[in-house]
């Protein structure tokens, strides 16, 4: 496991929400300046790749947070109970080279056609939503051990979904509970 992975199992609470609320705050505010400044259109244009970055920032930080957290949570799940981690990987993969190839794009000023954008923005949603349905559902059943359907692990898929990044908040202790009891520690460990 490399030290990143460590990093994003081994967090308090507090630390990951600090983390997410920080560069998710920061792609508010710059939206914000954005629309309130919008001076002329070479800044303007330079903002854009800015925000466009800022938002592959957060993008970058939450879907390794799930790739971390969901490549653990499969590998202590019993063997009969796993998900193939294939598609996992590639639904993670998928959005982060689509944000930066869009910012890529926006900054030597060439544009996708609306459809193209349209149909690979839905495909990279999809992504994301099977994401967070693989580690919700990974979550619940490396806690108990047994296959889960939806309505037992929705309240994690939604933290996550919709309460984004205050669930983290309260997913990140027990993802230390179950890495701190798969590496023979106490329940709380160093402090990271």
């Amino acid at each position: 496991m490399n030290r990143l992975s460590h990093f994003f199992l081994r967090a308090k609470h507090w630390k990951m929400f600090l983390l997410l609320f920080i560069v998710s705050v920061g792609r508010f505010v710059g939206s914000i300046a954005i629309m309130v400044a919008s001076p002329s259109p070479e800044v303007s244009g330079l903002a854009l790749v800015g925000l466009a970055l800022l938002g592959g920032l957060l993008a970058l930080v939450f879907l390794t947070y799930l790739w971390s957290v969901g490549s653990f949570l499969c590998s202590v799940t019993r063997p009969d109970l796993q998900s193939p981690l294939s598609f996992f990987r590639v639904a993670i993969i998928y959005p982060m080279v689509l944000v930066f190839a869009a910012a890529s794009f926006s900054l030597i000023g060439n544009t996708w056609p609306f459809v193209v954008f349209v149909a690979l923005g839905l495909f990279a949603l999809v992504c994301s939503i099977y994401d967070i349905n693989f580690v919700s559902k990974a979550l619940a059943m490396a806690e108990t051990g047994e296959p889960r359907a939806l309505p037992e692990y929705a309240g994690t898929f939604f933290l996550f979904l919709f309460f984004f990044p205050l669930g983290v908040w309260f997913i990140q202790p027990r993802v230390n509970r179950i890495y701190d009891a798969r590496a023979g520690r106490s329940n709380h460990g160093s402090d990271l």
